[in-house]
């Protein structure tokens, strides 16, 4: 009876001890990244970071390639093999600027008069500087 309750327990804790990948995201400053998306790239596994930049994805054994991303931020994928019952996986992410003139930005709120005046002020060799301060 013992032995059979003892393998009975086996068998029910075995499927709690999966294999999973735990780490966590940050920024190149080691600031923690609250809410960024980690993938295990080619399957539907995945995850978000919890308030310290923590993740956990439960993948079972194998090779695969995890990508940790966030707006304004670089994606970084990296490679790991999961063989262990825990492996550990950390993030750090570089921001992305994206820069735009300012007349680029300007150009979204303009009318095809102000367009005109634009076209007519740059063909006279106007700096875009000295178009932005007209309509400020």
């Amino acid at each position: 009876m013992k032995i059979r309750n003892l393998i009975t327990s086996i068998m029910m804790t075995t499927g709690l001890f999966a294999q999973s990948v735990v780490g966590v995201v940050t920024d190149v400053d080691s600031k923690p990244l609250v809410g960024a998306n980690v993938i295990v790239e080619g399957t539907e596994l995945g995850g978000v970071t919890d308030g310290e930049g923590k993740f956990t994805i439960e993948t079972g054994p194998g090779t695969f390639d995890i990508t940790a991303s966030f707006i304004g931020y670089v994606s970084h994928t990296k490679s790991l093999s999961v063989s262990d019952i825990v492996s550990t996986l950390s993030f750090a992410l570089a921001t992305d600027v994206v820069a735009m003139s300012a007349l680029e930005v300007l150009l979204q709120e303009l009318t095809k008069q102000h367009l005109l005046l634009i076209q007519i002020l740059v063909k006279l060799k106007w700096k875009s500087d000295l178009v932005v301060k007209i309509f400020q």
